[in-house]
């Protein structure tokens, strides 16, 4: 029986290695914007709105 990649004629290749990189890299963006959102909200609260900076961590 036919595995499902060679039944279309593709070799399982450097693809499956580009696709995990791919989706590391996504995460790390992703992590890294959560990351930076955060800060600069807690700023805005403080700074921006003129709340205490207790607020940040209640």
């Amino acid at each position: 029986m036919p595995l499902p990649y060679e039944r279309f004629g593709q070799s399982e290749g450097p693809r499956p290695v580009v696709a995990r990189l791919m989706f590391l890299l996504l995460l790390f963006c992703g992590t890294i914007c959560t990351v930076m959102i955060v800060s600069f909200m807690s700023y805005f609260l403080v700074e921006g709105l003129g709340h205490q900076p207790w607020v940040i961590s209640g």
